[in-house]
């Protein structure tokens, strides 16, 4: 799939699409502070091919600036009914849980933005098979929750196990939280809102594994396909496995389209 040419977040300079595909022209050092966490160092930077294995026809244009953060109407494409970010690590995260959210988001209308750690790309896995790569939008330290109108916080183990040690990560997600932007979580991805301090008093679902994780923040757990929690200051969609992703998509578009149109 073809790519809009432009610069790219965090100074990810991205060439013409041509007959060899995308080519690299220059990649940041990375966010000031930041864990320097670079899953391609092994390979070397500069040589590596430009794989674009978008879920969506195209690439979404880039958020606008710094100063136009906290107005969705600006900056979401026009005739989109929703901008959704989809918060990743640089690896691990389950493939099926981000592709099947993704098509769900986009069928509907809406503009999904791939947000992560690290500029560049993210390797997925199939349980514990590496699997497809997938271009980076932006990274946290570039957005806010006032660029969209939700989050969705794939799973996979490693995937939030990274995220939630990661400050700016964490911060994205408590911004949503704040700002009454509803959040859906799938899998392993509840540890996320445990660390963003957004399960007290709150009923969620996941992976079973964190059933005890949940009830010690002060959750409700429940064995459910899907639960939605509108008891606090967000909603909060969650899921159990890809098992369950056609109960999980269902909910979370329903929710987003909602949210997105009482927002504008």
């Amino acid at each position: 799939m073809s790519a809009l040419p432009g610069a790219g977040p965090g100074g990810l300079l991205l060439g013409e699409a041509g007959s060899s595909g995308r080519v690299l022209g220059a990649v940041s050092a990375g966010r000031p502070g930041a864990p320097q966490l670079d899953p391609f160092a092994d390979r070397g930077r500069s040589a590596r091919p430009w794989k674009d294995t978008r879920m969506a026809a195209g690439r979404p244009p880039r958020a606008a600036g710094r100063a136009d953060r906290t107005d969705r109407a600006r900056i979401r494409r026009a005739g989109t009914p929703m901008r959704v970010a989809f918060l990743v690590a640089p690896e691990g995260v389950e493939e099926s849980e981000l592709t099947g959210a993704w098509k769900a988001v986009t069928e509907a209308g809406g503009e999904a933005v791939l947000v992560s750690t690290w500029p560049g790309e993210v390797l997925s896995f199939r349980h514990l098979d590496k699997g497809e790569r997938f271009v980076v939008d932006q990274v946290v330290g570039e957005v806010s929750a006032g660029m969209f109108d939700a989050l969705v916080l794939p799973g996979g183990v490693a995937n939030p196990d990274h995220l939630r040690t990661d400050e700016e990560a964490v911060d994205l997600v408590k911004d949503f939280v704040d700002q009454g932007r509803p959040v859906a979580a799938i899998c392993h991805a509840p540890w996320l809102l445990i660390e963003a301090g957004a399960v007290r008093g709150r009923t969620l679902t996941s992976y079973p594994s964190l059933a005890t994780d949940i009830r010690n923040a002060g959750g409700t757990w429940v064995d459910e396909p899907v639960r939605v929690d509108s008891s606090g200051p967000t909603t909060l969609i969650t899921s159990r496995t890809p098992h369950d992703l056609p109960a999980f998509t269902e909910a979370l578009v329903g929710v987003f389209t909602t949210a997105a149109a009482a927002g504008r």
